[in-house]
């Protein structure tokens, strides 16, 4: 008996066609999912109330009785947030930027090239504004665009409580090493911190810079 071919119909290229298509579309909507799983946290705390504009009037600072230690307060923006500690430490050295990454999942870190933060006359407080990696504290900086000059900041460490005031807000490219170290009071009777982010949104090209002093 002689070996019949097997019938290929007309339909057959557009029923491989058709498969390819679900195929491709079953893969894109598996991104989308995935993309959408992995995104969620940054996007919901993006979403939160802070974020959006604020109306209400500058909070008083808490009394220092209530202020804990280690922990950024700042009032008007609703932002409390555990603070990492890193003396010794400055976020324009490269190699001290694994200290940071460690120490940004847990809140913001507080930085400073001295031994103690009381002999620091700049000390930078650097946080997320949109972390690609979803953690608690992946966006705990995106409300600082927000900032006004008079806004009060305050946290406590090594059982002492500090009150600054907020003087300015811009922009600044991250190489540009001068300019960071230009915001250092030259009033030796001053301190400033500044407080850090990525900036705009979702990206690193820039930082936004808050800057804020108390008398000593």
């Amino acid at each position: 008996m002689a070996r019949e071919n097997p019938v290929v119909t007309h339909d057959s290229p557009r029923r491989v066609a058709g498969l390819t298509k679900k195929w491709w579309f079953g893969l894109v909507l598996a991104l989308v999912i995935g993309a959408a799983a992995w995104f969620s946290p940054l996007l919901i705390s993006l979403a939160k109330p802070s974020v959006q504009a604020v109306t209400q009037p500058t909070t008083a600072p808490p009394v220092e009785a209530t202020l804990a230690e280690n922990r950024l307060f700042y009032a008007r923006l609703g932002i409390e947030v555990p603070m990492q500690v890193l003396s010794e430490a400055n976020p324009m050295v490269y190699s001290d930027w694994n200290k940071f990454r460690e120490a940004l999942r847990g809140g913001v870190a507080l930085s400073y090239d001295t031994k103690t933060f009381e002999e620091s006359p700049l000390s930078f407080i650097s946080g997320h504004s949109s972390d690609i990696y979803p953690h608690e504290f992946s966006s705990v900086f995106a409300p600082l665009n927000q900032a006004e000059p008079g806004d009060t900041i305050s946290f406590r460490i090594e059982g002492k409580t500090y009150h600054f005031s907020v003087t300015e807000k811009m922009i600044i490219t991250p190489k540009d090493v001068k300019k960071f170290e230009s915001l250092q009071a030259t009033d030796p009777a001053k301190q400033r911190i500044a407080l850090v982010t990525c900036w705009p949104l979702l990206t690193s090209k820039n930082r936004l810079v808050v800057v804020a002093e108390r008398s000593r």
